[in-house]
């Protein structure tokens, strides 16, 4: 016995290669396929490869297939949509794949100006997505979002835009403002210049009369360093005096040449810190080199052995005051960021000194001395890899301090990830999408806590308005989940916090699933520190 599969193929005229006909006419075939027990994904494989097998000229890999225009036939799914600025890019590739992992079925749009690049941004994201046979899709967009006719097009019933086409600096939150125009629920964006995320900030007003809650600043760092200090900091259950973010990336980190030009651009900025509790901006992007660990020590931790300590510089990243001022630190704040190999750290150092910090805002010099070191940068990516660790410390006047250490192993992975599940997030607070429970396609991690986490996200997140990630998840409601999911992303290879007392011990905290409130919580009692669990199981390898 044989149970017949009806398997629509894409036929072509002859002399027309790959035209697409009406859906109705296209030819058929049926293949046997043993019928009763076997699952579904079982037979679709033996579909996929009979197919294969068969030799028809116009048959596609299933990758190929997917992406295929909906069928025009009234029991055609439409898929909600999210938009992806800058997706042709690598971290707009980063998102793009997380979300495909992660969500319910959506379609997914990579918009970027470039069909070339269009296309490769494609076959990355087949590359990179965990599983397969998903119901979402993704596709490219040609669209320069600069042409406000061409974007305000694009964004017509999106449920999400995701804006990744930096950098920001100079830049004024046009998109946000397209975004509110056309009420698109959700808006997320990697921005960190102080003066753009002030400029978003005054269209809060606009955002909760559209309905479009918008997150700027909502990657790895900023964003998921700025929600780590405030976990730091309810943890520290005292005012903090003073709060230090400090970055390493190995290399680019994956990330693309035009990080080249952002961090040549960065030492002609002023870096936005806190002295003796107010906004002090010092001109010294580049300088104040100093030795930082990432990681906790006695925990034999992942970080220790491919990050270990380095040298960090000053660097321009907004937390340094936003989360500042958010918290009320009546100390001082610094941010850190260092690279490898170490080299890089002393050659940089060297040339702010000799440079004119003015000529470092000339386009004509940040950009020519990207291009200029490319290739070298390039060949030294080869060997550092794309490691990424974060460090935030938050410490009062007594001497207590809390230490938040999360490393990954890519960079711009961490901050893919990051990126989607803000959006993801702040789609199931708004009721507009959501996480999917089994996985997004088959071979996808599943998620059976996501309807506990949606439920959380529901009550504590607001519907609309204009945040950073310090005052969305400002309380421990809505930072407890979303805690949960950033520092359990793929690739994380550890994560953990350590809270120490004058006069005492160092301890680590453990904190599964729950984040620090007013009063101390009896699931973190402090322990030896050689006898302590992780922040949360499994994190100790990718």
């Amino acid at each position: 016995h044989s149970l017949p599969v009806l398997v629509r193929v894409r036929a072509s005229p002859p002399g027309q290669p790959g035209h697409h006909i009406p859906w109705a006419k296209r030819q058929h075939t049926v293949l046997p396929v043993p019928p009763c027990v076997m699952p579904t994904s079982v037979r679709l494989l033996l579909i996929h490869f009979a197919a294969a097998a068969s030799g028809l000229s116009n048959w596609r890999p299933w990758d190929e297939r997917r992406r295929m225009p909906v069928p025009n036939t009234p029991a055609a799914p439409v898929l909600p949509k999210i938009v992806v600025l800058g997706g042709t890019g690598r971290i707009g590739t980063a998102v793009a794949a997380h979300l495909i992992s992660r969500a319910q079925p959506v379609a997914i749009q990579l918009a970027g100006r470039d069909r070339a690049r269009g296309e490769a941004a494609l076959a990355e994201v087949r590359r990179e997505r965990t599983g397969r046979f998903s119901q979402s899709r993704f596709d490219f967009l040609q669209l320069d979002w600069r042409d406000e006719a061409a974007l305000s097009a694009a964004l017509e019933g999106a449920i999400a835009v995701v804006h990744t086409a930096g950098p920001y600096a100079g830049e004024s939150p046009d998109v946000l403002r397209a975004s509110i125009a056309a009420s698109v629920p959700v808006y997320v964006d990697l921005s960190d210049p102080v003066a753009y995320l002030r400029e978003a900030k005054t269209l809060g007003g606009s955002a909760r009369a559209s309905g479009t809650l918008a997150l700027c600043a909502g990657g790895a760092f900023p964003g998921l360093s700025n929600v780590l200090a405030m976990e730091c900091a309810a943890r520290l259950r005292r005012r903090v005096h003073d709060l230090d973010f400090s970055y390493f990336t190995a290399g680019l980190g994956g990330s693309g040449a035009v990080n080249l030009f952002i961090t040549n651009d960065g030492f002609g900025e002023e870096v936005p810190v806190f002295r003796a509790g107010r906004l002090s901006p010092q001109m010294d992007a580049g300088g104040g080199l100093r030795k930082v660990e990432f990681f906790l020590r006695g925990r034999d931790e992942a970080s220790e052995s491919l990050v270990g300590e380095r040298s960090v510089w000053s660097w321009p990243f907004p937390e340094g005051c936003t989360v500042a001022e958010r918290l009320s630190i009546t100390g001082s704040s610094s941010v850190g960021m260092g690279t490898a190999p170490e080299l890089w750290n002393s050659v940089m150092g060297v040339m702010v000194d000799v440079v004119p910090r003015g000529w470092w805002k000339r386009r004509s010099f940040s950009q020519g001395l990207a291009d200029f070191s490319q290739p070298l940068v390039r060949l030294t990516d080869l060997f550092t890899g794309e490691t990424h660790a974060m460090r935030v410390d938050a410490a009062a006047e007594d001497g207590s301090r809390v230490t938040a250490v999360q490393a990954h192993s890519s960079f711009r992975r961490c901050v893919g990830q990051s990126c989607a599940e803000f959006t993801l997030a702040m789609l199931e607070a708004t009721g507009a999408h959501g996480v999917a429970a089994a996985g997004g396609g088959l071979g996808d991690p599943p998620a059976p806590e996501a309807a506990r986490q949606a439920e959380l996200l529901r009550a504590a997140l607001p519907r609309a308005g204009v945040y950073l990630p310090e005052e969305l998840f400002a309380s421990a409601e809505a930072r407890a989940p979303m805690l949960a999911r950033l520092l359990a992303t793929p690739g994380t290879l550890n994560a953990g916090f350590e809270e120490c007392r004058p006069e005492e011990a160092c301890v680590v905290a453990a904190a599964e699933g729950e984040a620090a409130g007013a009063a101390p919580s009896p699931s973190r009692v402090a322990v030896d520190a050689l006898g302590f669990d992780d922040l949360l199981p499994g994190l100790d390898g990718d």
